[in-house]
This record gives C-alpha cells, structure tokens and sequence, in this order.
C-alpha cells in the first residue's frame, strides 16, 4: 500500500509540474520574464521583467499604421510601440518604430541597456483595426 501511494504522489506531482506554464510563454497578459539579448514577443498590456538588473518593461501601446498587404501605398507606414520602463533610476516612456526611415527611431540606449523593437506582428490586412488587439511587438534589450 504504500508503494501504491508513493507511485500516486509521484504521479500527481508530475502532472502538476508538468502543467505549470513557464512566464517567458505567458501570452494572455501580465508579465513575462525579460531574458537580455533574446527577442520576446509583446502584446499591449503586457510587461517584461528581469528582477536580476531591476528592469520592467511595459508595452502601453501598439499602433500599426503600416501599409496593409495587398494594398499599393505611397508609402510604407510605420508600427509604433509606447514603452514604460521602470529600472533603479525611475520611470521612462519612450516610443520605438519599426519604419527604417532616419526620423523613425527604432533603438534607444537609457541607463546602460540598448533597447530595439524588431518588428511589429502580425502585419496588417485590409480593413483591419489601427490597434490590433492580437498585435506584437517583437522586442530586444542588449547591455550597451
């Protein structure tokens, strides 16, 4: 009897574990672990936090402006993503681009990390809303 009970614990203990889903997969909101030098994809509302170097990330805002697929722009557009960043010196806000253009910006250096938004997912379809609740923000934070 206790074998049977000690293989049931075990069994349970795995099957919880093995549901357990890991924040860096989180998708519905909250936050997500900020790992330095790997892309993470971002919804709006969402956050990325790295408690070893004090850094929170919140995506406050996505607006995507780009040209839709299938549709002939004078010009490409341009996705912008509205960033709060909370570290050890305070409180941040800045907007990051995915246009190439140089009046665009893409990356920002504050306080020693090198901040750059990658892209902006998924890209748009005709007729689809300006602040696309299922859009992403594909973002990168390096040490500068």
């Amino acid at each position: 009897m206790d074998k049977v009970l000690k293989f049931g614990f075990i069994g349970l203990l795995l099957i919880i574990v093995s549901c357990h889903k890991n924040d860096a997969d989180n998708d519905n909101g909250g936050t997500k672990m900020l790992i330095i030098g790997k892309e993470t994809a971002v919804k709006a509302g969402q956050s990325l936090q790295n408690r070893s170097i004090q850094i929170t990330l919140e995506v406050e805002k996505i607006e995507d402006g780009r040209c839709p697929k299938e549709v002939d722009c004078f010009w490409e557009g341009n996705a912008q993503v509205y960033i709060k960043l909370t570290n050890e010196y305070g409180i941040h806000r800045f907007k990051l681009n995915t246009n190439k253009r140089p009046e665009f910006t893409r990356d920002t250096i504050i306080d020693q990390m090198h901040y750059w938004l990658k892209d902006v997912t998924p890209y748009p379809e005709v007729f689809e809303d300006y602040h696309n609740p299922n859009a992403k923000a594909l973002l990168l934070v390096t040490k500068a």
